[in-house]
């Protein structure tokens, strides 16, 4: 069987902030296919800070030195995060936008197949501001940024996967999601590669 490397790019969810059990939904799914399909590869590329404008700076050399066929998209929210209540955003909505074009161009240029997560929204008790830092991120330029995502994915046919529903006791901190919210995570990530061939469902 022909083997899929599937690589994935985000921030500190993607990297498994605050899963002390299984070390966040990515290393799960790496879990699940090391015991049902072993000729499915993930590989972790996820960096915390890290927004758009960041992934498309290791993009490349990480991307293709992991063989990459299937790309997974994991960020975005700390492109919306701003040092002021109501201060600019870390990058500018057309910036995200433009970023997304980029990420999507680089990746069909490796003749893999992008694939974006919708961005998660937090708990605004805990996220304005956050309590490691001066840094807040509104749920609602987190769902204007989700909506911009969303509907540049329809446009250039690109697999978006809506963020998995996780509620306030899935986020520890108001922001990174705890081991019951990575579980969920990894679930809902796993369901829409079965459920849209991307990956065909064996021992699963």
């Amino acid at each position: 069987m022909e083997t899929t490397y599937l690589t994935v790019f985000g921030d500190s969810i993607g990297w498994g902030a605050w899963d002390r059990d299984k070390g966040g939904w990515v290393n799960r799914l790496r879990l699940f296919f090391d015991n049902t399909n072993p000729s499915v590869e993930v590989y972790n590329c996820s960096i915390d800070g890290d927004t758009t404008a960041d992934v498309i700076k290791h993009f490349t050399v990480e991307a293709r030195s992991r063989l990459s066929t299937v790309v997974v998209f994991d960020v975005g929210v700390n492109d919306t995060l701003s040092t002021t209540l109501r201060g600019k955003p870390k990058v500018s909505l057309p910036a995200f936008i433009k970023n997304i074009e980029t990420l999507t161009a680089k990746t069909r240029n490796l003749d893999a197949l992008p694939i974006f997560i919708g961005l998660m929204k937090g708990d605004e008790r805990k996220t304005l501001p956050v309590s490691w830092g001066s840094y807040y991120y509104s749920n609602k330029r987190i769902q204007h940024y989700d909506e911009a995502l969303k509907e540049t994915c329809r446009v250039r046919r690109i697999h978006y996967i809506k963020a998995a529903s996780l509620t306030t006791r899935d986020l520890d901190d108001g922001l990174h999601p705890n081991a019951r919210g990575h579980e969920k995570i990894f679930q809902h990530v796993k369901h829409h590669l079965f459920e849209n061939n991307v990956i065909k469902l064996r021992n699963a």
